[in-house]
């Protein structure tokens, strides 16, 4: 058996690494044989209608589903990017991703539209997961321009909505890059996958691979036509890759200085 390269996986997104860390064979499944749910749960669909009903507001275009963002509030700013694919070069691996929205108030901002049926009150347990969230720590190393992320969020039952900003210190985001990098490695580099039976079952829904992994049935899968089918510009292009062109190399691109912000001098920490 041993160790084998994954030499298909050129451009690794925060979706596929979440995928192999929750569980190696559903991450086989999905992103080596490119097998896709043909229906997708209800919570999904519903923040997929959410996401484009914004994507819509903010592009000046005429919303389609309006009682879906019924008593939203603009983000401050100016609309630099809506729905922008991003992509970098870190160490061996190019990692890439599509950014919801970025702004430009005093500061450059990403905006990460979200649904939760979760409590989004001050204070909640919400805001702490949100705080150590993998994929907020990559969207900073793919658009290190930012300053931090505003978290746009939408509590799905009282259709209330909340937006917090999102700062992590340059040591976070150096701790996140190398976290990161070592995920990247395993699933590049993985051992034959093992199936992890505690992913089974998420929220009281089973796994999309479930009857895959019991019995071998392909029935309620389709095949996709690319690993990563958020991405159009940045791309699987074909069954075994991806199509990126030039990708920047990593850097961060904050002024020297404060290790909060990185903007004030004379050694002040925000």
């Amino acid at each position: 058996m041993g160790i084998r390269m994954k030499t298909d996986a050129s451009v690794i997104t925060n979706s596929e690494v979440t995928c192999f860390r929750s569980c190696p064979q559903k991450h086989e499944y999905r992103y080596e044989q490119l097998l896709r749910p043909l229906r997708v749960t209800p919570s999904l669909e519903y923040g997929t209608r959410f996401h484009k009903a914004l994507e819509q507001f903010y592009k000046g275009e005429p919303v389609t589903e309006p009682d879906l963002i019924h008593g939203y509030r603009r983000v401050s700013g100016d609309v630099v990017a809506v729905e922008q694919e991003v992509a970098q070069r870190v160490g061996e691996f190019t990692f890439a991703g599509k950014l919801d929205l970025v702004v430009k108030q005093e500061r450059i901002y990403i905006v990460e539209h979200k649904t939760t049926s979760s409590s989004i009150d001050p204070g909640s347990m919400y805001w702490e997961q949100a705080y150590h969230s993998s994929q907020l720590t990559m969207y900073r190393m793919l658009y290190p321009e930012a300053d931090g992320v505003i978290l746009d969020v939408q509590q799905k039952r009282s259709k209330k909505y909340a937006q917090v900003l999102i700062s992590h210190s340059a040591d976070q985001l150096e701790r996140a890059k190398e976290t990161l990098l070592d995920w990247a490695r395993k699933l590049r580099y993985s051992l034959i996958p093992v199936r992890n039976t505690d992913a089974c079952f998420s929220w009281n829904t089973p796994c999309e691979f479930l009857a895959m992994c019991e019995g071998g049935t392909t029935d309620g899968l389709r095949k996709a036509t690319r690993r990563h089918e958020e991405l159009d510009t940045v791309r699987g292009g074909s069954p075994h890759g991806a199509d990126v062109g030039e990708v920047p190399e990593y850097e961060d691109r904050r002024a020297p200085g404060c290790a909060g912000c990185g903007r004030h001098d004379g050694g002040v920490l925000c």
